[in-house]
């Protein structure tokens, strides 16, 4: 009688046994497979990529003088008379007619908004298709978008400027600001934060008969309290900033002649110089995206192109001499794509070369759909290459 309880007994342990196998073993393999993949996507991090296969192509209807930028995960395409959002297949996601004699862009995040420079219309769109538009009582001096599609822009009215907000449906906000040329200057740029509660202002003025620039920084949020809502300023003698953009959030890099100059806004009643970066006197190409700053310029000592990358801090990320002539460069989540005459060069934010050859067709508009495809477009086709 023992011996048969015994027996049933450890039936009953074997069978627990293999049940316990049954679960295990599956959850190994499992932990197996992925440690593997972990394991091969580290090393083509680390190693980089030997070559761009072309692994797909497709026709697009050409569209006469037309500009074209990489937005939305797509092809953006704006001229005089309208603008289209191209998909990765070439079709059009959306088109928006308009007439404009300057159309100028500016994109923020899935937000964009196209403006006629010295006219009065203004367009808001996102990668969903158009927003909004509205005309200005005034002509449009320069304008800026936010991550949500808010716009604010510089109005000539004379001997005075004026700021106006309009929301992304194109209806106006009750907020404007004016300032007499002759104190704060001519707004020469501006940015608002990827909020909208944000915006930056570069003044120029000639009041000393020398060119002068102040870097003003205003909130409609905290800073509804103050005058005129101003942050804070920085004035640059004998200094012009034509660009200034936000790297996020909480940072700000302003372009000037001489100097790349980045901002704090972590507190954002308190703008704070972070870091000055002397600009070398050759700069050719200067782009912002994705929480850096890069500009293309030429070593005097060696004749020769080189690109540097700075992150939103004002650091260093990587100086790196560059071959062959300049076609376009690219800011993306992972990198920097850079396209030259001779081929691609792909560095990763410390600066290593993810990947160096050529590609098989032309076309300097680009962007990086994942971390292994580069769509490019030559303004009649679309190419898709896998980096392996």
């Amino acid at each position: 009688m023992d011996k048969e309880e015994k027996t049933v007994d450890e039936e009953l342990r074997d069978a627990e046994r293999r049940g316990r196998l049954r679960f295990v073993i599956p959850l190994v393999i499992v932990i197996l497979v992925l440690t593997g993949a972990a394991i091969y996507a580290f090393q083509i991090f680390r190693s980089g990529f030997s070559r761009a296969d072309l692994a797909a192509s497709c026709e697009v209807e050409e569209k006469g003088a037309a500009q074209y930028t990489a937005f939305g995960g797509g092809f953006l395409r704006f001229s005089r008379d309208g603008v289209s959002l191209l998909g990765t297949d070439g079709r059009e996601k959306w088109n928006a007619s308009y007439s404009m004699n300057d159309p100028h862009l500016v994109t923020q995040g899935d937000y964009g908004a196209i403006g006629d420079l010295a006219g009065r219309r203004v367009i808001v769109f996102s990668k969903n298709g158009l927003s909004g538009n509205y005309t200005t009582t005034l002509p449009i001096l320069t304008f800026a978008v936010s991550g949500k599609g808010l716009t604010a822009v510089a109005l000539d009215d004379g001997l005075t400027s004026r700021i106006q907000l309009y929301e992304a449906s194109g209806s106006r906000l009750d907020i404007e600001m004016s300032f007499e040329m002759s104190m704060s200057g001519y707004p020469l740029a501006m940015a608002l934060s990827p909020d909208g509660n944000g915006l930056v202002i570069s003044f120029v003025s000639s009041n000393t008969g020398a060119l002068n620039s102040q870097l003003t920084f205003y909130n409609f949020s905290v800073g509804k309290s103050e005058p005129d809502r101003i942050m804070g300023f920085f004035k640059y003698d004998g200094q012009l900033l034509p660009q200034v953009n936000y790297l996020g959030a909480g940072r700000v890099v302003a372009v000037g002649d001489s100097s790349l100059e980045f901002f704090s806004l972590a507190q954002e009643n308190k703008p704070v110089l972070l870091e000055s970066v002397e600009l070398p006197s050759t700069i050719s190409v200067y782009e912002s995206a994705q929480g850096h700053a890069a500009f293309l310029y030429s070593d005097p000592s060696t004749g020769k192109m080189s690109l540097r990358v700075y992150n939103s801090d004002g650091g260093l990320c990587f100086d790196r001499e560059t071959e062959g002539g300049f076609r376009s460069v690219s800011l993306e989540k992972n990198g920097v794509l850079f396209l030259s005459d001779t081929g691609l060069t792909y560095w990763n934010y410390s600066g290593k070369v993810r990947y160096s050859g050529k590609l098989s067709r032309t076309g300097e508009v680009m962007f990086m759909s994942n971390a292994r495809t580069i769509l490019q477009f030559d303004g009649s086709h679309i190419y898709k290459y896998r980096l392996k």
